[in-house]
Formats: structure tokens, C-alpha cells, sequence
């Protein structure tokens, strides 16, 4: 390979919305080797990226987690996400690579439903989707943003850019709610049962366990439910009631109790207790049985 640049470029676009390449590394050579390491550093972007990989043996590590690419491999990354390419062989690696800023879709949508695959999901998780999760072969869409057939205008190439990027976005879109449907299904009580019993008497609303488990109110409960027998909600009333008895009957009032065990309104504390074990707060004893 002596004498041949390491990196070759068949397409290269870039404007303030969009920054698009496709290019093809070679193994460095030793005057190379610089170079090389440098396109291997970790790094993050200010606005969202779409790798296409096309060929060679690459791994991609992302906020410490690593993805091993095959051939139309596709890797998402939102701003601020850290991560870089390995290239593990001597195998020459092409991809195309695509940065488009968030607020290119953000005009035309503004509920940001197909950027869900790179929001709705913590840092390092869910990244990188195979040829087989989709039905036909969306990177057809990458590869029509980087056709060199035709002489574009800036205003032509840009908007065939953003025509393939949002049928693109919703099939990845779709394949993530796919992805999500098989999560809630093997959604196991340990690990929410284990979170609400260790934060009982926090803010356990299914906005704030939507944000933890990245799952939706009506995933979070319908599981809860199969798994459960009864609603999130229900079984969080019923473990701070069991606590604040536990409290009154060591020696607590019943207001401390009502507030120490996650309650904010002492009247719904009051009925929610005098319903559960026949007793007012005030009046119970340690003769009162419990009833989960």
C-alpha cells in the first residue's frame, strides 16, 4: 500500500444543516499511523449522526459501550453522545457518515417522534441497528443522499438529502418502538420492584419511572400489571401505608408518618389508611392486620 493514501474520498457535502461523507480507509502505513489513531479518538458532536457501515471490521464504542458493525450496520448518535470507529484488521473499512442538526427536524417536527430512537434511550444503549431488523434495505436511502451520478446544485443536493433522511428516520423509528414492544414483553418486576422499594418515598410518578426504564406510562403499567397483579400506583400506596403503620405504632404521629412516607396531602393519607386497615391512624393498634 506504499505510496497510496490512506483514506479516500467518493462524496463529500456539507452546508449548516448537513455535513455528509462517504469514505473508504485503507490499513496506514507507517507515515499514516499518526493520522490513523486520530480518526480513532473519542469525540462528540453538537448535533445528531447516521453511520452507514458498508464494509470491513469495525467496532464502534459508545459512552463505554462496544458494538461490533457488520455490513449495513446502522449507528445512531445524538449530541453530546461520546464515541468513536475502531478498525480492528488490515480489511479497508467504508461507511458514510451523516451529521444533520436537531433543529432541521425539529421544523417539521416538532412533537420530535422521529428522533425517539435517539432520545428516548439512556447514553450507550440501543445505538446500532442490523440488516435484519428492518423489512427492505433502508440503506438504499443513505446511499441515494450520496449519488454522484447527477451534478447538483447545493439547494438540489440538499433537499435529496432531507427527501431520503425522514423515510429513513421513520423506519428506524419503527424498528426502535419494535424493540420496545419486545422489552416491555420481557420485562421482569425485580428490577422496578427493586428501584420503588429502594426510592418508596420519593417522586415515584410514571413520568419519573417513564425517564429511569425509558418506557412509556401505559409499557410501564401494563407490564407492571402482568407481572403484578395490580397497578404501579396501588402497590406504591400500599408499601407507604404499611411503612407509615409501622412508624405510628413505633411511636410517630400520624402526620410525621403521612409525610415521611411519601404522602403530600395528609387528608388522601387519612382515607387512604382508615380504607386499608378499618382504622384511622390516630386510632390504630398493634392488633390491626396488615392486608397487601
Amino acid at each position: 500500500m506504499c505510496g497510496e493514501k490512506m483514506s479516500k474520498v467518493y462524496f463529500m457535502f456539507k452546508d449548516d444543516d448537513f455535513y455528509i461523507h462517504h469514505l473508504l480507509t485503507k490499513s496506514p502505513t507507517l507515515q499514516d499511523e499518526k493520522t490513523y489513531k486520530s480518526l480513532q479518538q473519542m469525540h462528540a458532536h453538537e448535533n445528531y449522526e447516521l453511520f452507514l457501515m458498508l464494509k470491513g471490521d469495525c467496532t464502534f464504542l459508545i459512552e463505554g459501550t462496544e458494538y461490533p458493525l457488520q455490513p449495513g450496520s446502522i449507528v445512531l448518535m445524538r449530541p453530546a453522545e461520546v464515541h468513536c470507529l475502531k478498525i480492528n484488521s488490515d480489511t479497508a473499512c467504508e461507511r458514510i457518515a451523516l451529521n444533520f442538526e436537531p433543529k432541521l427536524i425539529k421544523e417539521i417536527d416538532p412533537k420530535g417522534k422521529l428522533l425517539k430512537s435517539f432520545t428516548d434511550r439512556s447514553l450507550g444503549a440501543f445505538n446500532v441497528y442490523n440488516p435484519s431488523e428492518f423489512s427492505h434495505n433502508i440503506s438504499s436511502h443513505i446511499m441515494n443522499m450520496t449519488e454522484n451520478d447527477i451534478v447538483l446544485e447545493p439547494y438540489d443536493r440538499k433537499l435529496r438529502i432531507l427527501v431520503n433522511l425522514l423515510p429513513l428516520l421513520n423506519e428506524i423509528n419503527s424498528a426502535f418502538l419494535r424493540r420496545n414492544h419486545t422489552l416491555e414483553e420481557d420485562f421482569t418486576s425485580s428490577e422496578l420492584l427493586a428501584y420503588i422499594n429502594d426510592n418508596i418515598t420519593a417522586d415515584l410518578s410514571l413520568e419519573s419511572l417513564g425517564e429511569v426504564f425509558f418506557l412509556s406510562k401505559s409499557q410501564l403499567n401494563r407490564s407492571f400489571r402482568k407481572l403484578t397483579g395490580t397497578t404501579i400506583w396501588k402497590y406504591i400506596v400500599a408499601k407507604r401505608l404499611i411503612m407509615a403503620r409501622e412508624m405510628i405504632l413505633a411511636g410517630s404521629s400520624a402526620y410525621e408518618a403521612c409525610y415521611e412516607c411519601g404522602f403530600k396531602d395528609y387528608s388522601t393519607f387519612f382515607r387512604a389508611y382508615k380504607n386499608k386497615f378499618g382504622l384511622s391512624p390516630s386510632r390504630h393498634s398493634a392488633k390491626s392486620l396488615i392486608n397487601l
